[in-house]
C-alpha cells in the first residue's frame, strides 16, 4: 500500500520547508500524525530528466516554463513542484543496473547520487530518459535536474519483515482510523470472534464484519448529525485511589495504551477504548471503559487534536490555492475576463487547466491542436487568438447547443469563436473546445 505525505527534517533549521514523499510499503507503519518521527529509505523516481555538463550550461537552459518565463530551481536542493519533486543538483556518483520487467526484458537503469538540503538522494530512472546528445554529461561533477516522484520505503528497521502486531500498534492503528475517519485498515487485524463492548458491558458487536460495521456506523452518525469526534493515543500512568480503595484486579497495568475520544468541540475527554488481544495477535474485544476504570490516570503520548499547546493559526491558513477546483461557469468568467483585458498571464487561470490538457477544434486543423497538450502549449495557443480577434467584445452565453451550461462567445470584425469546456474529475480544464466562424 502506498500513502502520500509532507516531511519536513527534524534536524533542519528550515522546518516551513516541507518535501512530498509517497510512503511504501506503508501499512507496515499503523499510525501517522503531524510531528511522528518516520524512519524509510529514500529514493527518488525520475520521469523526466536532464544533464548538463556544468551549472552555467543548467541555468541557460532551465528545465521548464510557467506562461513563457523560464522557471529555475535552487542548485542541491529537492523542492515540491505541481505534484511532483524537482530535483536540482552536482552528480555525487554514478552507478548502472539492469532491471527485469515483466516482459522479461532487461531494462537499463541509472542510480544517480545528488547531494540535497536533506542528505544525499539517489535519483533513479531507466536509460531510454536520457535525451539526446546529454549522454556524455552522466558523470561525476556534472549537473542533473529532474522531475521525480519521491517515495520512501518504511519497511526497514523493527519493520523490515512486516507489521508489529502487539498492542501499542494495534491501538495507533485504531487511533489512526479514528483520524482519518475510515475503519477499512483494520479489518485485517480483528479477530474472526472480535467483540464490541460499550462501558455497561453490553456487547454491541460481535464477529470482526460486524464490530467493523458497527463502527463505521458510529461513524456515520457523527457526521450525519454533525457530532465532532478527537482521538488521540493515551497511556496508563497510574492510578488515583480513594482512601482505604482497593486496586481491583482487571484494571489495565501501567503502561496500557488506550485511545482517548472526545465527541465536542472543547476536547474534553469522554469515552475512553482498551484493546485485548489473543494469542494469534489479533484484535479479540474494544471495549469502552466505564466508571470502575475511573481510578486510572491516562496521560496523553500523542498530540492533543488541536495541536497541543493552542497553537495560533497559522497566518497563512486563509489563502487559497491557486490551483483549486472551480466550477465551469468560473472558468468561463475567467477566460471572458482575460479575452477583454486581452492578457492571459493571470496565474490563476494558467492553473486552471490540468497538468495535461487537450484542445478540440473546429473546423479541425491537426497542427494546432496536436501541440496542445499541457498548460504551456494550451497558454502559448491562447496567446496567439489575440491577434485573430481584434476589437473583440466577450459575453458568457448559454451552452446548451453544445450541451454544456454555458460558453464563451468572443465576436470580432475578423472571426468569431465559441469556446466551451470539459472538466476532469478533479475539477480542471480537461479539454477547451473551440468552434470558430
Amino acid at each position: 500500500m502506498e500513502r502520500e505525505y509532507d516531511f519536513v527534517d527534524p534536524e533542519s533549521d528550515e522546518m516551513d520547508e516541507s518535501i512530498h514523499i509517497s510512503l511504501v510499503n506503508a501499512d507496515v507503519i499503523p499510525d501517522y500524525h503531524s510531528g511522528a518521527l518516520v524512519t524509510m529509505q529514500v529514493s527518488a523516481i525520475a520521469s523526466e530528466v536532464s544533464y548538463y555538463p556544468d551549472e552555467a550550461s543548467f541555468t541557460d537552459n532551465p528545465i521548464t516554463k510557467i506562461m513563457g518565463r523560464p522557471v529555475l530551481f535552487p542548485m542541491n536542493r529537492a523542492v515540491n513542484f505541481l505534484g511532483s519533486s524537482i530535483v536540482t543538483g552536482e552528480i555525487l556518483s554514478v552507478r548502472h543496473y539492469t532491471f527485469i520487467n515483466r516482459a522479461k526484458e532487461e531494462v537499463p537503469i541509472y542510480f544517480i547520487e545528488v547531494e540535497t538540503q536533506y542528505g544525499t538522494l539517489p535519483v533513479v530512472h531507466p536509460a531510454s530518459l536520457v535525451k539526446e546528445g546529454q549522454q556524455e554529461h552522466i558523470h561525476p561533477g556534472a549537473i542533473i535536474s529532474a522531475v521525480c516522484d519521491i517515495q520512501g520505503d518504511v519497511a526497514i528497521g523493527d519493520y523490515q519483515q512486516g507489521a508489529i502486531l502487539d498492542e501499542e500498534h494495534l491501538v495507533a492503528l485504531l487511533h489512526a482510523c479514528f483520524v482519518e475517519r475510515d475503519f477499512t485498515r483494520l479489518s485485517r487485524q480483528l479477530a474472526e470472534d472480535c467483540q464490541y463492548v460499550n462501558r455497561d458491558d453490553e456487547i454491541c458487536a460481535e464477529g470482526g464484519q460486524d464490530v467493523l460495521a458497527f463502527l463505521k456506523g458510529v461513524m456515520a452518525r457523527q457526521e450525519e448529525e454533525h457530532i465532532p469526534c478527537y482521538a488521540w493515543i493515551g497511556e496508563v500512568t497510574g492510578y488515583e485511589l480513594e482512601p482505604g480503595e482497593e486496586l481491583a484486579d482487571d484494571l489495565p497495568p501501567v503502561g496500557t495504551h488506550c485511545i482517548m475520544l472526545a465527541q465536542n468541540e472543547e476536547h474534553q475527554l469522554d469515552g475512553t477504548l482498551f484493546l485485548t488481544l489473543d494469542e494469534d495477535g489479533k484484535i479479540e474485544r474494544i471495549y469502552s471503559a466505564g466508571w470502575k476504570y475511573a481510578a486510572c490516570q491516562l496521560t496523553p503520548i500523542s498530540l492533543l487534536p488541536d495541536g497541543g499547546e493552542g497553537e495560533e493559526k497559522d497566518e497563512q491558513a486563509d489563502f487559497e490555492r491557486i490551483d483549486k477546483p472551480r466550477t465551469e461557469s468560473e472558468y468561463l468568467d475567467m477566460l471572458a475576463s482575460a479575452y477583454k483585458k486581452g492578457d492571459f498571464h493571470e496565474i490563476v487561470l494558467y492553473y486552471s487547466f490540468a497538468l495535461t490538457c487537450r484542445l478540440e477544434r473546429e473546423p479541425a486543423n491537426d497542427f494546432i491542436t496536436y501541440r496542445v497538450k499541457d498548460r504551456e502549449s494550451m497558454y502559448e495557443h491562447l496567446m496567439q487568438n489575440l491577434p485573430a480577434l481584434p476589437e473583440r467584445s466577450v459575453q458568457v452565453i448559454d451552452g446548451a447547443p453544445w450541451g454544456h451550461e454555458g460558453a464563451l462567445q468572443v465576436k470580432s470584425p475578423k472571426a468569431e469563436l465559441i469556446v466551451y469546456l470539459d472538466l476532469d474529475e478533479d475539477g480542471s480544464i480537461q479539454t477547451m473546445h473551440e468552434i470558430w466562424q
